[in-house]
Protein backbone atom coordinates (compact mmCIF):
# COMPACT_ATOMS: atom_id res chain seq x y z
CA UNK A 1 0.00 0.00 0.00
CA UNK A 2 1.28 3.04 -1.01
CA UNK A 3 1.11 6.13 1.60
CA UNK A 4 -0.48 9.19 0.54
CA UNK A 5 1.66 12.02 -0.29
CA UNK A 6 1.90 14.91 2.61
CA UNK A 7 -0.69 17.91 2.14
CA UNK A 8 0.33 21.34 1.94
CA UNK A 9 -1.03 24.59 3.78
CA UNK A 10 -0.42 28.10 3.46
CA UNK A 11 -0.95 30.08 6.10
CA UNK A 12 0.01 33.98 6.77
CA UNK A 13 3.17 33.95 8.80
CA UNK A 14 1.62 36.82 10.89
CA UNK A 15 -1.77 34.75 11.76
CA UNK A 16 1.00 31.78 12.60
CA UNK A 17 2.80 33.82 14.77
CA UNK A 18 -0.34 35.09 16.50
CA UNK A 19 -2.07 31.81 17.33
CA UNK A 20 1.55 30.75 18.75
CA UNK A 21 1.78 34.27 21.06
CA UNK A 22 -1.83 32.92 22.36
CA UNK A 23 -1.13 29.42 22.96
CA UNK A 24 2.42 30.41 24.93
CA UNK A 25 -0.09 32.85 27.23
CA UNK A 26 -2.42 30.12 27.83
CA UNK A 27 0.49 27.52 28.58
CA UNK A 28 1.99 30.22 31.04
CA UNK A 29 -1.36 31.04 32.95
CA UNK A 30 -1.77 27.14 33.45
CA UNK A 31 1.57 26.87 34.77
CA UNK A 32 1.32 29.02 36.82
CA UNK A 33 -2.20 27.72 38.09
CA UNK A 34 -0.84 24.18 38.89
CA UNK A 35 1.55 25.04 41.62
CA UNK A 36 -1.52 26.88 43.61
CA UNK A 37 -3.37 24.04 43.13
CA UNK A 38 -1.21 21.94 44.77
CA UNK A 39 -0.65 24.09 47.32
CA UNK A 40 -4.49 24.72 48.03
CA UNK A 41 -4.89 20.81 49.03
CA UNK A 42 -3.86 19.06 52.69
CA UNK A 43 -0.62 19.09 52.44
CA UNK A 44 -0.37 16.48 55.35
CA UNK A 45 -2.75 14.15 53.19
CA UNK A 46 -2.00 10.43 53.20
CA UNK A 47 -1.27 9.78 49.45
CA UNK A 48 0.43 6.56 46.96
CA UNK A 49 3.38 6.95 46.31
CA UNK A 50 2.78 7.58 42.52
CA UNK A 51 -0.02 10.38 44.06
CA UNK A 52 2.28 11.71 46.26
CA UNK A 53 5.05 11.83 43.34
CA UNK A 54 2.59 13.62 41.00
CA UNK A 55 1.08 16.22 43.47
CA UNK A 56 4.66 16.89 44.59
CA UNK A 57 6.31 17.27 41.15
CA UNK A 58 9.29 15.00 42.20
CA UNK A 59 11.15 12.17 40.89
CA UNK A 60 11.37 8.47 42.98
CA UNK A 61 15.07 9.09 43.54
CA UNK A 62 14.25 12.22 45.40
CA UNK A 63 11.17 11.34 46.93
CA UNK A 64 13.85 7.73 48.75
CA UNK A 65 16.13 10.78 49.71
CA UNK A 66 13.28 12.98 51.42
CA UNK A 67 12.21 9.43 52.99
CA UNK A 68 15.46 8.69 54.01
CA UNK A 69 16.00 12.62 55.63
CA UNK A 70 12.70 11.75 57.47
CA UNK A 71 10.73 14.25 55.80
CA UNK A 72 8.68 12.05 53.97
CA UNK A 73 6.93 9.82 56.68
CA UNK A 74 5.34 6.53 55.40
CA UNK A 75 3.15 3.93 56.74
CA UNK A 76 2.80 0.42 55.73
CA UNK A 77 -0.86 -1.04 55.13
CA UNK A 78 0.56 -4.11 54.47
CA UNK A 79 0.20 -6.43 50.77
CA UNK A 80 2.88 -3.72 49.16
CA UNK A 81 0.51 -0.81 50.00
CA UNK A 82 2.22 2.09 51.61
CA UNK A 83 0.71 5.51 51.56
CA UNK A 84 3.10 8.90 52.48
CA UNK A 85 2.84 12.50 53.48
CA UNK A 86 5.18 15.21 54.54
CA UNK A 87 6.20 14.86 57.98
CA UNK A 88 6.06 18.17 59.87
Amino acid sequence: MMAEPAKVIVVDAGVLYAEIAELKGLLRAALELRPAQASASDTNEWLTETRFIAVHNMGRTRMKRLIGEGKIEMRDLGKRYKEYRWNL
